[in-house]
């Protein structure tokens, strides 16, 4: 028998160990911090697969995704996925970014900081 000590293990190999020794229960509970919307997308993720082990690396990236942003908006965006029917990983990510970019607008170059460093377009006149 073969036994292998925790601290001689790469982090990389921990991470995994990690990951893999949570079940779906574990990633609906998570996901209900959000909102109805949030737990009804992580659940038809890990319907989704025939082995509900194969989505639980989807389900980690958008539940760590979303550690920075609002709760209003994680769960705006899942509840865009679901209406789109598209319930994965890569759909969530497109949604999230186009949210981004609608929120924040290129800002304009007339609102240029002052700066003696700055010319503007009056110098090349």
């Amino acid at each position: 028998m073969y036994i292998t000590a925790d601290e001689h293990m790469p982090p990389e190999h921990l991470y995994y160990q990690e990951i893999n020794s949570k079940d779906g229960n574990y990633y609906r509970r998570w996901a209900s911090v959000f909102g109805p919307s949030m737990s009804e997308l992580i659940d038809r993720i890990l319907k989704s697969s025939k082995h509900e082990e194969q989505a639980f690396n989807a389900c980690a990236g958008i539940l760590h995704r979303v550690k920075a942003i609002p709760k209003g908006i994680a769960e705006e965006a899942a509840r865009k996925c679901i209406e789109m029917n598209s319930c994965r990983y890569s759909t969530y990510r497109q949604v999230l970014k186009k949210m981004e970019c609608d929120e924040h607008p290129e800002s304009s170059p007339e609102s240029l900081p002052s700066h003696e460093n700055i010319r503007g377009k009056d110098y090349y006149k």
